[in-house]
């Protein structure tokens, strides 16, 4: 090497200690979140999925602090040529690769956090997450909620209304645990009912109507393999297939498809209808109308 007049690469530095790792994004590896710097994005050079070069330094390297120090960032999502940096309580873009001068890091308009590292789901060129006060969609600049129906369960509060599912509040003390996962228009949503200690209610939205429909089943992960692929849902030490007949497991699926949060556009007070028609495949099952 010395005869050669090699140099020694100064830019094998090892990962950082990151709770999250995203990408691969420009060819390249981001981890985000450390105990020292929660704000904290590292990434590695091109088609080197190993080094993080400055990994270990204070004053130079791969690396750069998003928005303040305090505020950790909880996850990644990754899309063509920009990426969603998702924080406890706003939303950051970066456009470009990290690497570039050019690349562009800036703060969105969403007013919003992600609350759960695993409460996040992306779909198509949106990204769907459980924040404070219900379900919001970010789509890049500004972050809707989608499910202003629900809002009081995410408030601590009951809905009194008989027979309606979910009836009890979203827990407080274990919203950590809530997962999430997008699959052709649905959205899934598992969290832990008050006075529970695991996951134990699964909400789905579908995008396209906005209406939404509870499950009895509640998911410790969620997670969709994609076109053709199967979506998986894990329940204590087991993963199951879910949602592709009747059954899971041998024991039927109690999904109930819930009207009572539909205003129908108009003000929330009682409605009467002179006619209603259902159309439903029961495939063999009981159909029960409340």
């Amino acid at each position: 090497i010395a005869e050669q007049g090699l140099m020694m690469s100064t830019t094998q530095d090892p990962p950082p200690a990151a709770r999250g790792l995203a990408g691969p994004y420009f060819s390249e590896l981001l981890a985000f979140n450390s105990a020292a710097h929660p704000n904290r994005i590292w990434w590695t050079n091109t088609d080197e999925p190993t080094f993080f070069p400055g990994s270990n330094s204070e004053q130079d390297g791969n690396w750069v602090d998003v928005g303040e120090s305090g505020e950790q960032i909880l996850a990644i999502a990754v899309f063509p040529r920009w990426c969603a940096i998702i924080k406890e309580r706003s939303f950051w873009r970066l456009v470009g690769d990290p690497a570039a001068a050019e690349a562009d890091l800036e703060r969105t308009n969403a007013e919003v956090g992600l609350l759960g590292g695993q409460a996040w789901a992306i779909a198509g060129a949106l990204v769907y997450g459980q924040a404070a006060e219900g379900i919001f969609s970010f789509n890049g600049d500004k972050a809707l909620s989608v499910s202003p129906q629900l809002d009081p369960i995410f408030k601590g509060d009951t809905v009194l209304q008989a027979e309606s599912i979910p009836s009890l509040p979203v827990d407080i003390g274990w919203r950590n645990n809530a997962v999430m996962a997008y699959k052709n228009g649905r959205l899934y949503f598992s969290y832990t009912e008050q006075g529970g200690t695991s996951n134990n209610r699964t909400l789905v939205l579908n995008t396209v109507t906005g209406e939404w429909q509870s499950d009895n089943r509640g998911f410790s992960a969620l997670y969709y393999e994609g076109q053709t692929g199967y979506l998986l849902g894990a329940i204590g030490d087991s993963v199951y297939e879910i949602e592709t007949g009747a059954t899971d497991n041998s024991v039927p699926i109690s999904f109930t498809y819930q009207t009572r949060y539909e205003d129908q556009g108009q003000p929330e007070n009682d409605k009467r209808y002179s006619d209603i028609l259902i159309e439903h495949n029961t495939g063999g099952s009981a159909f029960t109308v409340y």
